[in-house]
């Protein structure tokens, strides 16, 4: 569908959709965090087809759970060295290097950045007293999320489109087609009549 110069697929509708049930589903069961990370889970995840959106949704939740691991140990080291500078300094780029080598070994490189985004989320803007259970929080969001993708890519089929429809043949074929056929038919015809004058000959000879 096209709205002025603006192109309006069906993709983008089912996005909207995710988006809009994430913050109806966190209002309804009065959620104490923000629907930012469950929004951003169903954008991530919806895709155009369902084995692309299971893909992609499952790569997004490796990645937090990767992302929030490394974010727990992080701080322990943080907090058994006193909340030294040096920590934050060496520890982190050293923990960012682990996910990319530990990403690309495990061939989930889709995940990288979504990784890095929840260990710096929960690393750099969390209170050290909630880092355990916000880690959690962010978890069960990007899940929440990419459920959402997943159902509404299950429910909402795209309409039949006519790439769907099995090809059909074009009008110069159905021409020849035709042609063809005409010409055996009268080639047929033809010895059909040719074999009735032999009979009505041979009758009259007798």
């Amino acid at each position: 569908m096209t709205i002025g110069p603006f192109k309006l697929g069906f993709r983008t509708i089912k996005t909207a959709l995710a988006v809009m049930t994430c913050i109806l589903l966190f209002h309804l069961f009065d959620r104490p965090s923000s629907p930012m990370i469950a929004c951003l889970a169903s954008v991530f995840s919806m895709r155009e087809d369902m084995p692309s959106t299971v893909s992609f949704g499952l790569h997004r939740i490796l990645s937090n759970l990767l992302g929030g691991a490394l974010a727990l140990v992080y701080f322990y080291i943080y907090l058994f060295f006193n909340h030294a500078f040096w920590v934050e300094l060496l520890i982190l780029p050293l923990l960012v290097t682990f996910i990319i080598m530990l990403s690309d070994r495990l061939n989930l490189n889709a995940g990288i950045i979504g990784a890095c985004a929840t260990l710096f989320i929960i690393v750099l803007t969390v209170p050290e007293t909630e880092t355990f259970l916000y880690a959690l929080a962010r978890i069960m969001d990007t899940t929440i999320g990419t459920v959402v993708a997943l159902l509404i890519n299950r429910l909402i089929a795209p309409p039949k489109s006519k790439d769907s429809l099995p090809p059909q043949p074009d009008l110069a074929q159905q021409l020849k087609l035709l042609e063809e056929t005409s010409r055996k038919q009268e080639q047929q015809l033809l010895a059909l009549k040719k074999e009735v004058a032999y009979y009505k000959e041979k009758e009259l000879k007798n």
